[in-house]
Order: C-alpha cells, then sequence, then structure tokens
C-alpha cells in the first residue's frame, strides 16, 4: 500500500513541466532557477519557482543558497524508496549501476565552487537529531559499508573508516554535535580513487518536528573524476542505508 511519501513524489512526478525539470538537473545538477526557467521559457519566474517548491516537498529536489543564487539539485533518495516497493534489493543494484553508468558517461564537466557542492543528497529520517548523529558517530559499522568511524571528532583531527583495513581518510573541520559534520574527505578503498585529491565532505542535521533532514554535501570535488564518480552513488546508498538502520534496525543491501 502506498505512504503518503509515496503518494507525494508520484504526484509531482505527474506534472510534465516538473519532469523536465528533474531532467535539467540529470543532465546538470546544481543549476539556479534563473537557469532552470530556461528550461521552461513559455513559464514565468513564478511558476518555474512555484514548480520547484513541490519537488522539494517531495524531496526530489534539494537546493542550497550561495550569496543570493539558489542552486537546486536532484535528489534520488526518495526515488529509491519509491523502488523498493516493487524491486528486490538484487534487481535495485543492478538498476542503480546501470543508470548510473549512463549518467557518468553523458555528464559534462564542470567544476563547482568552494561554496557550491557537486554533489548534494538528502533525506528525511523518522528520528530524532540526536539519535542520528549517534548513527552517524557511532554505529557507521552498521550501515557505512561495514566501516566504522574511528575519530574524536575534535576538529582538527585526523579520522579513519577502517573495515580491516582503510577504506577512508581525513581530517575533522567542524563538529556540532546534532547539527553538523563537516571533514576532508579522501577515499582510499581502491586504486582508482586512492591517487585521487580529496574533497570536502558536509554532513546536516536539521529537526523537522519529530523527523530528522539529513543532508550529505561534496565541496570542492572535480566531477571529472573516479572519486567523483563512486561518491556520487554511495552517498546515495549511505543516507538511505542510515534511514532504514534507524528506522529498522537492518540497513539497505548495498
Amino acid at each position: 500500500m502506498a505512504t503518503s511519501d509515496d503518494d507525494q513524489v508520484l504526484l509531482a512526478l505527474s506534472q510534465p513541466s516538473r519532469r523536465a525539470l528533474l531532467d535539467a538537473l540529470h543532465d546538470r545538477d546544481g543549476q539556479s532557477v534563473s537557469e532552470l526557467g530556461q528550461v521552461l521559457p513559455a513559464l514565468g519566474r513564478h511558476a518555474v519557482l512555484k514548480h520547484v517548491g513541490v519537488l522539494e516537498d517531495a524531496g526530489l529536489v534539494t537546493s542550497h543558497k550561495a550569496g543570493r543564487i539558489r542552486h537546486c539539485y536532484l535528489n534520488a533518495a526518495p526515488l529509491v524508496a519509491l523502488a523498493h516497493r516493487w524491486l528486490d534489493d538484487y534487481a535495485l543494484e543492478w538498476g542503480q549501476a546501470l543508470n548510473q553508468l549512463k549518467s557518468t558517461s553523458e555528464r559534462r564537466p564542470e567544476i563547482m565552487s568552494t561554496t557550491t557542492p557537486l554533489h548534494r543528497h538528502a533525506i528525511v529520517i523518522d528520528a530524532s537529531p540526536e539519535r542520528v548523529w549517534t548513527a552517524l558517530t557511532e554505529e557507521s559499522s552498521s550501515w557505512y559499508f561495514t566501516t566504522t568511524l574511528n575519530s574524536s571528532l575534535e576538529p582538527g583531527t585526523a579520522y579513519t573508516y577502517p573495515d580491516g583495513r582503510t577504506a577512508a581518510e581525513g581530517t575533522i573541520i567542524a563538529t556540532e554535535p546534532g547539527h553538523r559534520l563537516e571533514m576532508t574527505f579522501s577515499p582510499v578503498w581502491d586504486d582508482a580513487v586512492a591517487p585521487e585529491a580529496s574533497f570536502r565532505l558536509v554532513w546536516s542535521l536539521e529537526s523537522r518536528g519529530r523527523s530528522t533532514l539529513v543532508t550529505i554535501e561534496h565541496f570542492d570535488l572535480d566531477p571529472s573524476t573516479e572519486t567523483a564518480r563512486q561518491v556520487d552513488h554511495g552517498s546515495l546508498v549511505l543516507i538511505s542505508n542510515l534511514k532504514t538502520w534507524i528506522e529498522t534496525g537492518a540497513p539497505m543491501h548495498s
């Protein structure tokens, strides 16, 4: 039986103009509202903003404001949750891999500035920010590809994500318990990403009544790298895993 969240996603997708906006963000993520207005030239700015608002309410779009410019990002997390209604984990994993291959081959290189993330994924979790923070910092082995966050969380200190060997490492930049975790992130889990430059990763938690909006963003990341390809898909899996771990006690298959 469809949940109210599923209904909201399906309703948002039912309108051709909104699907056109999602298509535009799939082609080039992080576009401003003004740029999205060029996708629907027959509509005025107010109508485009309204469509963007519907997509944001459904969780299909997230936005990040840099100065006076509002950048919009395609957020596939609700589609992953919706797909789990009809696909088993094996079929879904292959579908994600094939779609990622297509997306990577079609993506145009465009390095984002230090104030604008290259990737931005978000999901609403039925738990308090404090519960999410505990899962994020103390329970990562249950949902983060079996790795454990080895860190004091003190700004300026090093951390690792070991899983028998180090899978990722970096430095804690800022910590606000229950609200924000910012770090440099250097993946070293395979030979394709190990030589590439680190980037800045930000986890943000925002209270939404009895729930928490969880956002993960990647800054200072070259989109042409193997790192960018892997962490884009990986972050989508991570926040979906985090949600199912907290809400059900068992992570999604990854």
